[in-house]
């Protein structure tokens, strides 16, 4: 899982890292799409504003949190 090594960073590994009923989850749900121009890959800036090139981007579809559904793309 993706959240084990923050959890353990913030000592809350032993109740905030599965997917389990009576744990806490927020979750977000991507949706990886193709995205090409015309020209070629797609660029993007990182956090650190370096130029990037990429084929895909991810958009989130949905968003839980608390257990309820916060956000829901309409396509998904």
């Amino acid at each position: 899982m993706t959240t084990i090594n923050p959890a353990r960073h913030m000592k809350i590994d032993d109740r905030a890292v599965s997917l389990t009923v009576g744990y806490p989850a927020d979750i977000a749900v991507f949706r990886k799409e193709e995205f090409m121009t015309q020209f070629g890959d797609r660029t993007f800036n990182d956090s650190s504003v370096q130029l990037r090139y990429g084929k895909y981007v991810y958009r989130c579809v949905m968003t839980v949190k608390n257990g309820e559904v916060v956000y829901r793309d309409v396509m998904f």
